[in-house]
């Protein structure tokens, strides 16, 4: 058994049979428990990883549409405009080759 619990730091297993606590069987089975924890919670890190780089592409992706999404709408406003000020400018002409016309 390690003895580090006693001493934090101390990574020695203990030699004298009063101190060890665990068969050399029991504390490899701590070990290989142990290890396997490490191993659980680094595949865990790494799933909580992959999914924080999915939810943020994800969110780069809701942004970039919503932004295309926007530009469209400001082409079709700007595409309306254009096509009332040359029906205004339409109706203008009209009205002038009208009066002129009209003064003949």
């Amino acid at each position: 058994m390690l003895v580090e619990h006693v001493f934090p730091g101390v990574k020695k297993k203990a030699t004298m049979p009063e101190f060890q606590i665990t068969s050399d069987d029991e504390e490899a089975d701590i070990q290989a428990k142990m290890a396997k924890c490490k191993q659980c919670k680094a595949v865990r890190e790494e799933a909580a990883q992959l999914e924080a780089e999915r939810l943020e592409r994800e969110q780069l992706e809701a942004e970039q549409c919503e932004r295309e999404q926007v530009e469209a709408e400001q082409c079709e406003w700007e595409q309306v405009e254009a096509e009332k000020l040359e029906q205004e400018q339409l109706e203008a002409k009209r009205k002038e080759q009208e009066q002129l016309e009209a003064k003949h």
